[in-house]
């Protein structure tokens, strides 16, 4: 008589196979899971800025740190040990640059990490740095001097031969930045005149901002980068004498590219 051993034998290895390979429910539901914030992207370098964090489904045992990327090999270390499963903490203070931030966490031989989120330290960064870049389009040298405006010495970095206003000429010209403003002093020495004189940012992606000042005066323009293409424009009532620059950008590297 036919056996029916054999073939229940078979159907339990099957089984047992089936099994083996089908995740259980109740283990995939208990993996740790972490999310992570930055109370904002931009901060000013030496600022402390604050995390926040959350870690689902981990034990006491669980050690959870804040960890960024350093060096150019991206390597990532801890800066801050994190205590509980949440929570909103100061992170360390770091030097003008772009970041990469993570929160890792490690109960006995599972690791888990959060996604990763970028941190951009501002600081300034002088007109001389940025305007002797070789990455920078310019019409003139950017030598450093000083020159009598009215009754001031005005210290500068840049002097660049403006149009007949309203005509402008270029004075820099860049194709991307790392910088979110710039704050520039401008003027005309007062042995070429009396007139007003004219700066002016242009932008790919933001409308045109431009400042006057009078004759022996040193004014002063504020404008905001939006990270594309900027052009900076000079004139004078008078035409073609140099208009004198300098003043710091606010970027995220120390070259302002």
């Amino acid at each position: 008589m036919y056996s029916k051993a054999p073939f229940i034998a078979g159907v339990m290895v099957a089984l047992l196979i089936f099994f083996s390979l089908d995740p259980s429910p109740a283990i995939a539901s208990t993996r740790m899971q972490v999310t992570f914030a930055i109370s904002s992207e931009s901060v000013d370098a030496g600022t402390s800025f604050t995390v926040t964090y959350g870690v689902r489904n981990s034990s006491a045992t669980a050690r959870v740190y804040l960890q960024r990327q350093f060096g150019t090999a991206k390597v990532w270390k801890s800066v801050k040990r994190l205590s509980g499963a949440e929570g909103t903490v100061a992170a360390p203070d770091v030097p003008i640059g772009k970041y990469e931030y993570r929160v890792y966490v490690i109960e006995g031989r599972t690791v888990a990490t959060s996604p990763i989120k970028p941190l951009y330290s501002y600081g300034e960064v002088p007109f001389e740095t940025v305007c002797q870049n070789p990455l920078l389009t310019k019409s003139s040298d950017c030598n450093i001097g000083t020159e009598q405006v009215g009754t001031t010495i005005f210290s500068y970095a840049g002097g660049f031969f403006g149009g007949y206003y309203p005509t402008y000429d270029l004075a820099l010209s860049a194709k991307t930045t790392t910088c979110r403003s710039v704050t520039l002093q401008f003027a005309q020495r007062t042995s070429d005149g009396s007139y007003d004189t004219y700066v002016q940012f242009i932008q790919s992606a933001t409308d045109p901002e431009a400042m006057t000042t009078g004759p022996n005066t040193i004014g002063v323009i504020t404008a905001t980068l939006d990270g594309g293409p900027w052009i900076l424009n000079v004139a004078g009532d008078d035409g073609p004498d140099d208009v004198k620059l300098n003043g710091t950008f606010d970027c995220y590297s120390t070259t302002g590219f």
